[in-house]
């Protein structure tokens, strides 16, 4: 019997096809939807439970507004920046800079997430991972933003 996939993944940049070769590593079936690739988000959305925004910052929210209606309640939305907090969506920033070429099982391993604190942990959003994981205050995210930004482009 084919496993129903769980994990479907939006967007089709770095982030997205990094996050696919993870999973692939470790064998988790997932779903990958973006708006090029001629399927209805809907119908990519079927059957699954955790939709990961690899999407634009500014495009999260309204992505989920536009579509959470029509999903229901049991989707649990999570997005992967480090500097938004809204309430439509769960948070899980992976703190790397993702470049062209994908990496080993290992390296993906070893990237810490960030999750915001009070709000579900890394173990409940992917319990097949076993990343290390720290918690930020909801409050404090544009400040571990910054942070990230200034370490990311130091030695440039």
């Amino acid at each position: 019997m084919h496993e129903q996939p769980t994990y479907l993944f939006v967007g089709d940049g770095r982030l997205a096809r990094h996050f696919s070769a993870y999973f692939d590593f470790l064998r988790i079936p997932y779903k990958r939807w973006n708006r090029q690739d001629g399927t209805k988000f809907l119908a990519a959305a079927k059957g699954t439970s955790k939709i990961i925004l690899c999407i634009n910052d500014d495009a999260v929210e309204k992505f989920i507004e536009e579509y959470a209606p029509q999903l229901g309640e049991d989707i649990v939305w999570i997005h992967c920046s480090g500097s938004l907090s809204t309430p439509l969506a769960q948070g899980a920033h992976p703190l790397m800079t993702f470049g062209e070429h994908t990496m080993s099982v290992q390296e993906y391993q070893n990237i810490p997430f960030i999750t915001e604190a009070g709000r579900s942990n890394l173990k409940e959003l992917f319990p097949e991972l076993t990343n290390p994981t720290y918690e930020v205050k909801a409050e404090l995210k544009n400040f571990y933003h910054a942070w990230c930004v200034l370490a990311g482009n130091f030695s440039t």
